[in-house]
């Protein structure tokens, strides 16, 4: 049975800051493959809005999305309240959650904000002190970035398998982004894909020979 290669990618937290190599990176991951699902953070709206992320210069990006067909859920540095029916230029389909079916099992895909809210998810508010939270983001981001940091992110990866365990069936994997922190669980059937930015690339590569959590440099 031919299976279409499809990615995953996730927190790709673009801004209006074009960033050539991300940009080549995408677009070759992209071009490889044949179906795109974005699994949240693709733009993030504590650096700019909707309307600016799509006369960004990432808009380059869009035909090419949508020639691959593209599913977008959103997160929570997207959220659906913050797009408009432009979503449609470089996505078929959006949503929270999307389900695939590979071989006899199936893939349960969400960004992971619903099972393991951040401080914006349970503190909606502060998204009206986007300035202020952008700088603090910058900040946090290079903290995150270490060893310490990651061992703090991963415990959005722990919540996630935690809630899991309790909602999974039969070959059922879930596939979550959200915490930066990739991971590939198969006791668990847990798959996190990572994120691409700081000249990392993490995704989820499925295709014949099953599925593949790719970490590559850009």
């Amino acid at each position: 049975l031919f299976i279409m290669h499809t990615i995953i990618i996730s927190d790709l937290h673009l801004t209006r800051r074009f960033e050539k190599r991300k940009f080549y990176f995408l677009q070759k991951i992209i071009e490889d493959s044949d179906q795109v699902i974005i699994n949240g953070d693709l733009w993030d709206y504590y650096f700019l809005n909707f309307d600016q992320f799509v006369q960004s210069r990432w808009n380059q990006l869009f035909p090419l999305l949508k020639e691959k067909r593209t599913v977008y859920l959103y997160g929570n540095h997207d959220q659906k309240k913050w797009c408009d029916s432009r979503v449609n230029e470089f996505s078929v389909k959006q949503g929270d959650r999307f389900s695939i079916k590979v071989n006899q099992t199936s893939l349960q895909i969400e960004h992971g904000n619903l099972i393991a809210p951040a401080q914006d998810d349970i503190y909606p508010w502060i998204t009206d002190f986007r300035s202020t939270i952008a700088i603090f983001i910058i900040l946090a981001r290079r903290l995150l970035q270490s060893k310490a940091g990651k061992q703090r992110l991963k415990k959005f990866n722990t919540i996630m398998i935690e809630w899991w365990k309790n909602n999974r069936k039969l070959n059922q994997w879930l596939v979550c982004g959200h915490s930066h922190v990739k991971e590939y669980n198969s006791s668990e059937r847990f798959i996190n894909t990572g994120y691409i930015g700081y000249g990392i690339g993490q995704y989820l590569k499925i295709d014949d020979n099953g599925f593949q959590l790719i970490e590559d440099r850009y």
